[in-house]
């Protein structure tokens, strides 16, 4: 049986035609719980028996920005549960090196759950093509 493994492209939401579309930081931030939830569902159903990788969670764009610790107030919910379902091997956040510093964020104000790829697109790509991952 294949299992698949899974990630979430936040900006692909918003990508209509190359031409991003600019969004308030609430509807991303609700977009993202509303994925965050999904992903707890499913580990849920699977009766929290999980027996493929995490799913990965590739962030760039404006989106970035909710996983510093200077944006944690406003962002607590959607904090909370990714560090939660991280600790659980449910999800792995990967946040764009390249967004966060055109963004003017400093990489030492991450969060701890974290990690980062230089480049969000490069490593959809990658995790197409090279670990056959496909959209949740």
């Amino acid at each position: 049986m294949r299992l698949w493994r899974f990630f979430l492209d936040l900006k692909r939401t918003f990508d209509h035609e190359k031409d991003f579309l600019p969004v308030t930081a609430v509807i991303l931030s609700a977009i993202l719980l509303s994925a965050l939830e999904r992903a707890e569902a499913y580990y849920q159903q699977e009766g929290l028996n999980l027996s493929h990788p995490p799913v990965a969670f590739v962030i760039f764009g404006p989106p970035v920005s909710i996983f510093f610790k200077e944006n944690y107030q406003k962002n607590q919910k959607v904090v909370d549960l990714a560090a939660k379902l991280t600790a659980l091997k449910v999800i792995d956040v990967k946040v764009c090196q390249f967004s966060y510093i055109k963004a003017g964020l400093d990489g030492e104000s991450l969060l701890p759950f974290v990690s980062t790829v230089p480049f969000g697109s490069d490593e959809l790509t990658r995790l197409i093509e090279d670990e056959e991952y496909s959209y949740f």
